[in-house]
Order: C-alpha cells, then structure tokens, then sequence
C-alpha cells in the first residue's frame, strides 16, 4: 500500500504516520519505519519460516475458501523473494522485491 499511496505522492513515512496514529496501526506498521525505510530490511524473522507459515496458511485456504485469492499471492511473492535472496535473509526482503516490481523506492 505503501508504494501505491508513493506513487500519488504520499510519503511512505507520512502514510505510516497516520496509520499508526489510527486503529489501522500493528506490530507491522509500527516497526516499517525501523525496518524497511531505513533500508536495513532486519525484522528478524527469515523468508524461509515466513515461507513455511505462508504455505501452511495457503494450504487451509485451498481446503476452506478456494475462491479467495490473497494468500496464494501472498505465498507466490514468499517464494519469489526467497529465490531471489535465499532463505535465510530477512522477511522483509519482500518490500525490497516489490519496490524492484513498481520501479519505486520507499
């Protein structure tokens, strides 16, 4: 979402601001700033066991709720980032694999 609101000129850490300030704010959004506009990209949870609960999830949804779509695109970015930069690199990578996508950096 970040990269889309960027995109229309809304600063990712304007954006992070008032969601955080909001009831849209998390653990996630909390910790973007530290993480991955900073450019360090070191939550400190790897791509791999990010990779293995994405699959585990993706699984339930294929048994459950065929028709929704999010996670299997979820799991596909997983697996694409982990090509990329190897398992044991930093789940945020991601952001770093989405901002190659887009052509914009957060």
């Amino acid at each position: 979402a970040s990269l889309v609101l960027q995109k229309y000129g809304v600063e990712a850490s304007i954006a992070l601001d008032v969601i955080n300030s909001s009831s849209g704010r998390s653990l996630q959004t909390e910790r973007l700033p530290a993480t991955v506009l900073s450019r360090s990209f070191d939550f400190g949870f790897a791509l791999a066991l990010m990779r293995k609960d994405v699959v585990i999830a993706d699984q339930l949804v294929q048994k459950f709720a065929p028709t929704h779509t999010l996670i299997p695109e979820v799991k596909r970015l997983i697996i694409d980032a982990e090509k990329k930069v190897g398992g044991d690199a930093d789940y945020t990578e991601v952001a770093r694999l989405l901002e190659e996508r887009v052509g914009e950096e957060l």
